[in-house]
């Protein structure tokens, strides 16, 4: 390891003593020299594959809190819909007269998943650190493979981007601006199963009822299912089969949105003659406080 590069790294200059600034992390300044890896872009390696002229291997982390760390929970469906109507937390007007604490966005809660007294770090908090952690440790920064997202979902999304979602998930709106009303999804859109098989993976279509392929669960009906929220599950369960109704679903942005949603009025974990099977898929309560429910094809 004789031959090992020294790196001269900048050192930090203060040109006046005015112009002071502050930061919650300590950062590492970047070297004045650039080591790459191969002489050519060409010459890097697949990571598709282990290669047996390279190395490999892993890292063991051991997490230490030795500062007070905090990272706030999300809201509660009621919470929300509270907050998107401008209301403290006694459903009062927020004005300039409105404490502090009873503002709903001044959640003291610490982040977690089931016990409200068991705090937890986000994993996309401990993925973060990790990852600048990584950038040190092997002298390099990684950067995004693709920008392109799976799937977008906003449905009060007042941009372009926002048009395009409604009219290819929704269609048109149905009300005068700045109000909305859509369909939640468009008919056009079904719900499915993605299904492996031996020769790879297939989407199997769900089963239609009254006219639907899943309906939505309200978070008081779900909850004594899937015992709590803050993950990503899916449950076997029973439900009842729903038509499509208009269901106001407060303000967004500066107008009302109404979203024409079949509702089950009945979920069980148990069989019933008057349920169908399906699966219940949870998602995170701060987004909309619905669940997904797909009937079995």
């Amino acid at each position: 390891m004789s031959n090992r590069q020294k790196l001269n790294l900048p050192k930090h200059k203060n040109p006046s003593s005015h112009r002071i600034a502050s930061a919650p992390y300590n950062f590492v300044p970047l070297p004045e020299k650039v080591v790459t890896v191969v002489e050519n872009a060409n010459e890097l390696p697949d990571h598709d594959r282990y290669d047996p002229d390279r190395h490999t291997g892993y890292f063991e982390v051991t997490l230490t809190t030795k500062s007070p760390l905090y990272v706030r929970c999300p809201l509660t469906r009621e919470e929300f819909d509270l907050e998107e109507q401008n209301k403290d937390r006694h459903g009062r007007a927020v004005d300039d007269r409105t404490r502090y604490t009873d503002r709903i966005k001044n959640t003291p809660d610490f982040f977690y998943t089931r016990d409200r007294n068991r705090p937890v770090i986000p994993g996309s908090s401990l993925r973060g650190m990790l990852r600048s952690v990584l950038e040190i440790v092997s002298y390099g920064k990684m950067q995004w493979v693709t920008d392109k997202r799976l799937i977008y979902r906003a449905v009060g999304d007042p941009s372009s981007l926002g048009d395009h979602y409604r009219q290819q998930m929704l269609g048109p709106n149905r009300a005068a601006s700045p109000d909305m009303h859509f369909d939640y999804p468009s008919p056009q859109v079904k719900g499915g199963y993605l299904r492996k098989t031996d020769t790879g993976w297939a989407i199997q279509p769900a089963q239609e009822i009254m006219g639907e392929t899943f309906v939505h669960v309200e978070y008081d009906h779900a909850e004594p299912i899937i015992g709590g929220h803050g993950r990503q599950r899916v449950h076997d369960v029973f439900v009842q089969p729903a038509q499509r109704t208009p269901s106001s679903r407060g303000r967004h942005g500066r107008g009302n949105l109404t979203l024409d949603l079949a509702i089950t009025q009945k979920v069980s974990a148990s069989p019933d003659p008057d349920l169908v099977p399906a699966k219940l898929v949870l998602r995170h309560r701060k987004i909309l406080g619905l669940s997904w429910v797909g009937g079995m094809g």
